[in-house]
Protein backbone atom coordinates (compact mmCIF):
# COMPACT_ATOMS: atom_id res chain seq x y z
CA UNK A 1 0.00 0.00 0.00
CA UNK A 2 1.60 3.25 -1.00
CA UNK A 3 1.98 6.48 1.30
CA UNK A 4 -0.40 8.41 -0.29
CA UNK A 5 -3.26 5.31 0.79
CA UNK A 6 -2.00 4.81 4.43
CA UNK A 7 -2.38 8.65 4.67
CA UNK A 8 -6.12 8.62 3.36
CA UNK A 9 -6.86 5.59 6.06
CA UNK A 10 -5.47 7.61 8.68
CA UNK A 11 -7.95 10.06 8.00
CA UNK A 12 -10.58 8.42 7.81
CA UNK A 13 -9.25 6.53 11.28
CA UNK A 14 -9.59 9.70 12.74
CA UNK A 15 -12.70 10.50 11.94
CA UNK A 16 -14.22 7.32 12.63
CA UNK A 17 -12.32 7.28 16.64
CA UNK A 18 -14.44 10.94 16.88
CA UNK A 19 -16.95 10.06 19.40
CA UNK A 20 -16.85 6.42 18.22
CA UNK A 21 -18.14 4.98 21.89
CA UNK A 22 -21.30 7.07 21.65
CA UNK A 23 -21.96 5.91 18.16
CA UNK A 24 -21.99 2.03 18.90
CA UNK A 25 -23.95 2.70 22.21
CA UNK A 26 -26.71 4.18 19.87
CA UNK A 27 -26.54 1.72 17.61
CA UNK A 28 -26.96 -0.12 20.13
CA UNK A 29 -30.72 0.22 20.33
CA UNK A 30 -32.37 2.15 22.63
CA UNK A 31 -31.02 5.75 22.99
CA UNK A 32 -31.60 5.92 26.55
CA UNK A 33 -28.35 6.35 28.41
CA UNK A 34 -29.69 4.56 31.63
CA UNK A 35 -30.90 1.05 29.66
CA UNK A 36 -28.43 -1.55 29.88
CA UNK A 37 -27.40 -4.32 27.10
CA UNK A 38 -28.72 -7.95 28.83
CA UNK A 39 -27.49 -11.29 28.30
CA UNK A 40 -30.07 -13.97 29.68
CA UNK A 41 -26.42 -16.51 30.72
CA UNK A 42 -25.00 -13.98 32.74
CA UNK A 43 -21.36 -12.26 32.07
CA UNK A 44 -18.59 -15.22 31.47
CA UNK A 45 -16.34 -13.14 33.74
CA UNK A 46 -16.04 -12.89 37.66
CA UNK A 47 -16.26 -8.87 37.59
CA UNK A 48 -15.30 -8.75 41.14
CA UNK A 49 -11.61 -9.74 39.87
CA UNK A 50 -9.61 -6.90 38.91
CA UNK A 51 -7.40 -9.23 36.70
CA UNK A 52 -10.61 -10.55 34.78
CA UNK A 53 -11.52 -7.67 34.29
CA UNK A 54 -8.63 -6.50 32.64
CA UNK A 55 -8.62 -9.67 30.35
CA UNK A 56 -11.93 -8.82 29.38
CA UNK A 57 -11.31 -5.14 28.39
CA UNK A 58 -8.36 -6.57 26.47
CA UNK A 59 -10.50 -8.96 24.58
CA UNK A 60 -13.33 -6.03 23.22
CA UNK A 61 -9.69 -3.78 22.54
CA UNK A 62 -8.34 -6.74 20.33
CA UNK A 63 -11.82 -6.76 18.52
CA UNK A 64 -12.44 -2.90 18.35
CA UNK A 65 -9.00 -2.55 16.65
CA UNK A 66 -9.73 -4.67 14.00
CA UNK A 67 -13.14 -2.78 13.50
CA UNK A 68 -11.34 0.34 13.64
CA UNK A 69 -8.45 -0.15 11.37
CA UNK A 70 -10.74 0.16 8.07
CA UNK A 71 -12.01 3.38 8.96
CA UNK A 72 -15.27 2.78 8.89
CA UNK A 73 -17.79 1.20 11.38
CA UNK A 74 -20.92 -0.60 10.25
CA UNK A 75 -24.24 -1.66 11.94
CA UNK A 76 -22.56 -5.16 11.86
CA UNK A 77 -19.60 -4.53 13.79
CA UNK A 78 -21.64 -2.33 16.19
CA UNK A 79 -23.91 -5.14 17.05
CA UNK A 80 -20.55 -7.73 17.41
CA UNK A 81 -18.73 -5.49 19.79
CA UNK A 82 -21.90 -4.58 21.82
CA UNK A 83 -22.82 -8.64 21.67
CA UNK A 84 -19.10 -9.26 22.87
CA UNK A 85 -19.40 -6.78 26.00
CA UNK A 86 -22.74 -8.32 26.66
CA UNK A 87 -21.70 -12.30 27.28
CA UNK A 88 -17.93 -11.00 28.52
CA UNK A 89 -19.36 -8.01 31.32
CA UNK A 90 -23.41 -8.94 31.82
CA UNK A 91 -26.15 -6.09 31.21
CA UNK A 92 -24.39 -2.90 31.19
CA UNK A 93 -25.64 1.00 31.05
CA UNK A 94 -25.19 2.30 27.91
CA UNK A 95 -23.68 5.48 28.73
CA UNK A 96 -21.31 2.67 30.13
CA UNK A 97 -20.99 1.27 26.82
CA UNK A 98 -19.90 4.62 25.51
CA UNK A 99 -17.67 4.83 27.88
CA UNK A 100 -15.59 1.81 27.03
CA UNK A 101 -15.05 2.14 23.51
CA UNK A 102 -14.29 6.05 23.49
CA UNK A 103 -11.36 4.93 25.92
CA UNK A 104 -10.05 2.55 23.58
CA UNK A 105 -10.80 5.18 20.83
CA UNK A 106 -8.57 7.67 23.06
CA UNK A 107 -5.64 4.67 23.33
CA UNK A 108 -5.95 4.28 20.38
CA UNK A 109 -5.43 7.88 18.74
CA UNK A 110 -2.85 8.56 21.53
CA UNK A 111 -0.78 5.16 20.97
CA UNK A 112 -1.18 3.93 17.36
CA UNK A 113 -1.81 0.27 16.53
CA UNK A 114 1.48 -1.17 17.01
CA UNK A 115 1.61 -0.37 20.80
CA UNK A 116 -2.20 -1.13 21.23
CA UNK A 117 -1.98 -4.69 19.97
CA UNK A 118 1.39 -4.94 22.35
CA UNK A 119 -0.78 -3.86 24.89
CA UNK A 120 -3.53 -6.46 24.64
CA UNK A 121 -0.89 -9.24 24.42
CA UNK A 122 0.94 -7.89 27.84
CA UNK A 123 -2.95 -8.07 29.66
CA UNK A 124 -3.48 -11.79 27.79
CA UNK A 125 -1.19 -14.21 28.98
CA UNK A 126 -2.99 -17.50 28.71
CA UNK A 127 -3.94 -19.30 25.87
CA UNK A 128 -7.42 -19.27 26.33
CA UNK A 129 -8.04 -15.44 26.36
CA UNK A 130 -5.43 -15.18 23.56
CA UNK A 131 -8.08 -17.15 21.28
CA UNK A 132 -11.00 -15.81 22.59
CA UNK A 133 -9.77 -12.00 21.66
CA UNK A 134 -8.43 -13.80 18.01
CA UNK A 135 -11.66 -15.60 17.52
CA UNK A 136 -13.45 -12.23 18.24
CA UNK A 137 -11.38 -10.07 15.93
CA UNK A 138 -11.97 -12.63 12.97
CA UNK A 139 -15.35 -12.84 13.63
CA UNK A 140 -16.26 -9.17 13.78
CA UNK A 141 -13.26 -9.22 10.26
CA UNK A 142 -15.40 -12.05 7.83
CA UNK A 143 -19.10 -10.98 8.92
CA UNK A 144 -18.63 -7.23 7.95
CA UNK A 145 -20.76 -7.44 4.85
CA UNK A 146 -20.21 -3.75 4.44
CA UNK A 147 -18.75 -1.34 1.52
CA UNK A 148 -15.30 -0.12 2.31
CA UNK A 149 -13.11 2.31 0.90
CA UNK A 150 -10.91 0.67 -1.61
CA UNK A 151 -8.09 -1.06 0.14
CA UNK A 152 -9.14 -0.05 3.70
CA UNK A 153 -10.43 -4.28 3.70
CA UNK A 154 -6.72 -4.76 3.23
CA UNK A 155 -6.22 -2.85 6.63
CA UNK A 156 -8.55 -4.74 8.96
CA UNK A 157 -6.39 -8.25 7.76
CA UNK A 158 -3.27 -6.44 8.23
CA UNK A 159 -4.49 -5.47 11.64
CA UNK A 160 -6.08 -8.86 12.49
CA UNK A 161 -2.94 -11.17 10.96
CA UNK A 162 -0.50 -9.09 13.23
CA UNK A 163 -3.09 -9.43 16.37
CA UNK A 164 -2.00 -13.07 15.70
CA UNK A 165 1.58 -12.39 15.56
CA UNK A 166 1.58 -10.70 19.07
CA UNK A 167 -0.50 -13.33 20.41
CA UNK A 168 1.75 -16.22 19.61
CA UNK A 169 -1.22 -18.25 17.55
CA UNK A 170 0.83 -19.53 14.73
CA UNK A 171 -0.71 -20.07 11.26
CA UNK A 172 -2.04 -23.69 11.30
CA UNK A 173 -3.89 -22.64 14.73
CA UNK A 174 -5.46 -19.85 13.14
CA UNK A 175 -6.68 -21.97 10.69
CA UNK A 176 -8.48 -24.51 13.27
CA UNK A 177 -9.65 -21.59 15.51
CA UNK A 178 -11.40 -19.66 12.07
CA UNK A 179 -12.59 -23.36 10.67
CA UNK A 180 -14.42 -23.97 14.33
CA UNK A 181 -15.30 -20.65 14.53
CA UNK A 182 -17.14 -21.23 10.77
CA UNK A 183 -18.63 -24.64 12.21
CA UNK A 184 -20.35 -23.23 15.00
CA UNK A 185 -22.16 -20.19 13.56
CA UNK A 186 -22.43 -20.78 9.58
CA UNK A 187 -23.93 -24.15 9.71
CA UNK A 188 -20.87 -25.76 7.50
CA UNK A 189 -18.42 -28.49 9.01
CA UNK A 190 -14.91 -28.49 10.40
CA UNK A 191 -13.89 -30.18 7.27
CA UNK A 192 -16.05 -27.79 5.00
CA UNK A 193 -14.80 -24.68 6.90
CA UNK A 194 -11.04 -25.75 6.47
CA UNK A 195 -11.86 -26.56 2.57
CA UNK A 196 -13.25 -22.55 2.34
CA UNK A 197 -10.44 -21.39 4.68
CA UNK A 198 -7.78 -23.05 1.80
CA UNK A 199 -8.75 -20.68 -0.87
CA UNK A 200 -7.82 -17.65 1.47
CA UNK A 201 -4.26 -19.07 2.09
CA UNK A 202 -1.17 -17.69 1.43
CA UNK A 203 2.14 -19.53 -0.15
CA UNK A 204 4.74 -17.85 2.65
CA UNK A 205 2.81 -16.92 5.93
CA UNK A 206 5.95 -15.40 7.55
CA UNK A 207 5.77 -13.09 4.61
CA UNK A 208 2.43 -12.04 5.15
CA UNK A 209 3.14 -11.41 9.05
CA UNK A 210 6.02 -9.37 8.09
CA UNK A 211 3.69 -7.31 5.03
CA UNK A 212 1.03 -7.17 7.52
CA UNK A 213 3.39 -5.71 10.17
CA UNK A 214 4.94 -3.09 7.89
CA UNK A 215 1.36 -1.79 6.95
CA UNK A 216 0.58 -1.92 11.00
CA UNK A 217 3.65 0.31 11.17
CA UNK A 218 2.79 2.44 8.82
CA UNK A 219 -0.77 2.85 9.65
CA UNK A 220 0.59 3.63 13.10
CA UNK A 221 3.53 5.98 12.45
CA UNK A 222 0.81 8.47 10.23
CA UNK A 223 -1.22 8.25 13.10
CA UNK A 224 1.19 9.46 15.33
CA UNK A 225 2.39 12.29 12.81
CA UNK A 226 -1.11 13.36 12.42
CA UNK A 227 -2.68 12.99 16.28
CA UNK A 228 -2.94 16.76 17.78
CA UNK A 229 -0.34 17.45 20.72
CA UNK A 230 -1.53 18.57 23.98
CA UNK A 231 0.20 21.37 26.34
CA UNK A 232 2.37 19.03 28.41
CA UNK A 233 3.00 15.93 26.11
Amino acid sequence: MVTDDVGAQTARLHELLRGVGVEIALRAGDRNANATVDDDDGPLVDLSDPRARAQAHAILEAGFLVVAADGVLTETESEGLVDAVSALLGPIPRASLARIFNAFGDLLARDGFRERLHQVSTVLQDEETRHAAFVLAMALYITNDAEVPEGAQDVSQAVLTALAGVLDIPPDEVRTLSARWMAETQEVSEDEARTQLALWEVEDPAMERDTADTLVDSLSASMLRAAPRRSGD
